[in-house]
């Protein structure tokens, strides 16, 4: 996106869109996420003094898509802005990012047990051997050749 504004930038003079689009995306959005960080922080540990907690919307991300901002900057800065009225929203989404993570993981598996099912027939001796030897002999074998890069 850089580029690209920077490219526009160069049709309309040297600097006027490149500084408005690093304004719509970093200010607003910083704007965005702080307004709706600290708001939601303070209503987030409202409600849970009151024994009213919910989970929060994603109306950072329906915010600053709707006035041009970056979603990722309003979300980055209203993780940052929404502690200050709710101390616990870093141990909630740590809960949360453990269980949608698990819920993804398990989807994957899924998903791959029903593509191996389904193509099993077609899986020959051959193949199985050539995936178990890439599995370990290939990839000890190419730790040790010298010109392999070393991560």
């Amino acid at each position: 996106m850089f580029f690209i504004a920077l490219a526009q930038a160069g049709s309309q003079g040297p600097h006027a869109g490149l500084t408005q689009f690093i304004v719509e995306q970093l200010g607003f959005g910083a704007l965005v996420g702080l307004g709706i960080g600290l708001v939601g922080g303070g209503l987030l540990g409202l409600a849970r003094r009151k024994g009213w907690m919910a989970e929060p919307p994603l109306l950072c991300v329906m915010a600053s898509e709707a006035i041009g901002a970056s979603m990722f900057i309003a979300a980055f800065v209203a993780g940052l802005a929404v502690q200050v009225g709710f101390r616990e929203a870093g141990k909630h989404s740590v809960e949360f990012t453990e269980e949608w993570g698990q819920l993804l993981a398990f989807v994957v598996f899924f998903l791959f047990g029903m593509f191996v099912a389904r193509a099993w027939p077609e899986f020959s001796l051959a193949a199985a051997l050539y995936a178990a030897l890439s599995l370990t002999v290939v990839r000890m074998l190419r730790w040790q050749l010298p010109w392999s890069a070393q991560a």
